[in-house]
């Protein structure tokens, strides 16, 4: 009895389509059939509060930390309206992972949304396949070679670049990719002296001053137009979790709990101060 409540609870939490659909079911007499008792409905509740609470969805976790932030819509929409100034009509999304920030950007135009992840590409398919105005692809931006592709005039690259190895060449090839007067929307994990065992779970080779990253997309070939540090709250719970108590990943009830906190992050985001979770670049093509 504990086969049909795990796979409900997970795939409640994949967050795919069910669909009905019309069986041919004979029914047994009690004395043919199972025997069913108070002890197998209990069995039932107890599998199913279970895998509500236990995220084991055979996914590695980044894909997990994914999946988790896809129900933070509050912070998604908070975030996106920091881009949106930014964002042109030829969009190319660098690292859309499930498509948590991707369904941001389409009504703006044309959207490419890419990957490399074989799991966030089926995603992104599944999500967007009745949209024509999505196309999705696989693109390593670590690497030099683009055959058929399009030039854009906007890149968005939010929490990717801090996942590649030499930043810098991969940089390159995002200028190599935008049309002249193209814009670069850069969001990246900040400040090194938060970097933990959260961020070393999720495959982070670092977390960024702002001179540094500045620095980097000048030696790209980038003009910096803006720069800014923003989530200061944010910071202050990824110190608490990652350092003080030590944690290895982020959890549900972190982010939840982040999510009920969003009036007040965006009342101390008025605030530009060092001590911040993340830094927004844009950076400009001449």
């Amino acid at each position: 009895f504990g086969f049909e409540p795990e796979i409900t609870a997970k795939i409640a939490q994949l967050g795919c389509r069910v669909y009905e659909v019309p069986i041919s079911y004979r029914g047994r007499s009690y004395a043919e059939g199972k025997k069913i008792g108070w002890k197998d409905g209990f069995q039932a509740l107890w599998i199913i509060l279970k895998y509500w609470l236990v995220k084991d969805l055979g996914v590695g976790r980044g894909e997990l930390t994914l999946k988790l932030l896809q129900k933070a819509s509050r912070y998604n929409g908070w975030v996106y309206q920091m881009l949106k100034p930014y964002i042109g009509r030829e969009i190319l999304e660098i690292g859309s992972g499930i498509g948590n920030m991707t369904r941001y950007f389409v009504p703006h135009g044309k959207v490419t949304a890419s990957d490399i992840s074989p799991f966030c590409l089926r995603e992104l398919q599944r999500t967007f396949a009745e949209n024509e105005s999505v196309k999705v692809r696989t693109l390593d931006i670590s690497r030099n070679h683009y055959p058929e592709i399009e030039l854009y005039d906007t890149i968005v690259c939010l929490n990717v670049l801090e996942h590649i190895e030499d930043d810098v060449e991969a940089l390159r090839n995002m200028h190599r990719l935008l049309k002249k007067q193209g814009k670069l929307v850069l969001y990246v994990p900040a400040n090194p002296r938060l970097y933990c065992e959260i961020d070393r779970g999720v495959g982070h080779y670092r977390r960024y001053v702002e001179r540094e990253l500045t620095g980097k997309m000048k030696q790209a070939g980038f003009h910096v137009a803006h720069s800014r540090h923003h989530n200061i709250l944010g910071a202050i719970g990824w110190w608490v979790n990652g350092k003080v108590l030590g944690k290895k990943h982020i959890g549900a009830t972190d982010v939840s709990g982040f999510e009920r906190l969003m009036p007040l992050v965006k009342l101390q985001d008025k605030v530009d101060s060092k001590f911040a979770l993340s830094i927004l670049a844009i950076g400009e093509k001449a």
